[in-house]
């Protein structure tokens, strides 16, 4: 249910712009309302959400009997037809918008990509239910406004929002990981959700960006067969609490990830995560790690942490309060 609220939304999004942010928002709550009241759900809960949503926000997306090519052609002004994978990349982007505060994306990527409920999204951002739905309004009016100045998307290839939302990703995802005790079902749902995004950004970007996105997979990867190692020689009942793909040993696509990462010219914070990770992962045993080796790799990481800290204090659109934040 919510990855079809996600790929409508995306689809709305890429043919009415940032301006239907907020009519897709109340467009799709009007239709799980719907569906939670018990009304039947015509094949299948997720067409029936295209449907009614599609519907909700007029007959030129709903069932015209034309498709978007067509339209084009009537209309030069629309945007160009992409992949269902591009679309929601679209989205994923949107929600992480310049114009918009950090805390803010946080809220709009929970809504519009993980497509979690009020209550869900507060815990995970440390607020009220009610805080997160008055952020919500404000930011789809924000790219509203933005929209109407004729501010661009940011959705081409390549885009300098994908390691920001990576990066928004990785905190969603340990935060989630704090709540396993209590909120089981949270945590795995965003587990899910990370992967599956980053997932989306190796096979949608190019360049630096997919390498940033191989990068996370590698770290999240390897960092997780670390914790588990740790665990097992801990405790060797340990449940296993790491996922690559089906069939797939989490080791080897971490390695594979990072391989990939490392030949786009990565040179972010997750491409050193990596790096540490597989350090411990790839020694025969904790007596052989190369610890010579590990000092280098986390003096890179804090080196890298330290020029991004430096651009965002220097960054000439950046309010005084706000750096004097990120030094502290």
């Amino acid at each position: 249910m919510r990855h079809a609220c996600a790929r409508v939304a995306a689809k709305v999004l890429h043919s009415r712009g940032l301006r239907a942010l907020i009519e897709i928002h109340a467009a799709v709550e009007e239709t799980l309302g719907r569906l939670d009241s018990g009304q039947p759900a015509v094949g299948g809960i997720e067409s029936q959400v295209e449907k009614q949503v599609l519907l909700a926000m007029g007959p030129d997306l709903a069932g015209s009997g034309s498709s978007v090519v067509d339209r084009r052609r009537r209309n030069p002004v629309l945007p160009p037809v992409l992949s269902p994978a591009h679309t929601l990349r679209e989205l994923l982007y949107a929600c992480v918008h310049p114009g918009l505060p950090p805390d803010r994306q946080a809220s709009m990527l929970l809504r519009f990509g993980f497509w979690l409920p009020d209550d869900a999204a507060a815990t995970l951002l440390q607020t009220g239910p009610s805080t997160v739905g008055i952020h919500l309004r404000q930011c789809c009016r924000r790219l509203g406004a933005v929209a109407r100045r004729g501010g661009r998307d940011g959705s081409a290839g390549q885009d300098a929002r994908c390691l920001p939302l990576l990066r928004h990703l990785d905190l969603l995802r340990q935060r989630a990981a704090e709540l396993q005790g209590n909120s089981p079902e949270l945590a795995k749902a965003v587990d899910i959700d990370t992967r599956r995004y980053a997932a989306l950004l190796v096979d949608t970007e190019s360049g630096s960006a997919q390498g940033a996105a191989h990068g996370f997979l590698a770290q999240l990867l390897l960092g997780a067969e670390r914790t588990q190692r740790e665990q097992s020689a801990r405790d060797p009942n340990a449940v296993p609490r790491t996922a690559a793909k089906p069939g797939e040993d989490a080791t080897a696509a971490g390695i594979r990830h990072l391989r990939a990462a490392l030949e786009l010219g990565a040179q972010d914070r997750f491409l050193w995560l990596a790096k540490i990770h597989a350090a411990y992962v790839l020694a025969p045993d904790k007596e052989r790690i190369d610890w010579q080796q590990l000092v280098s790799l986390y003096e890179g990481l804090l080196t890298t942490e330290l020029n991004v800290s430096m651009r965002h204090i220097d960054a000439p659109n950046t309010p005084a309060t706000h750096r004097l934040h990120r030094i502290n």
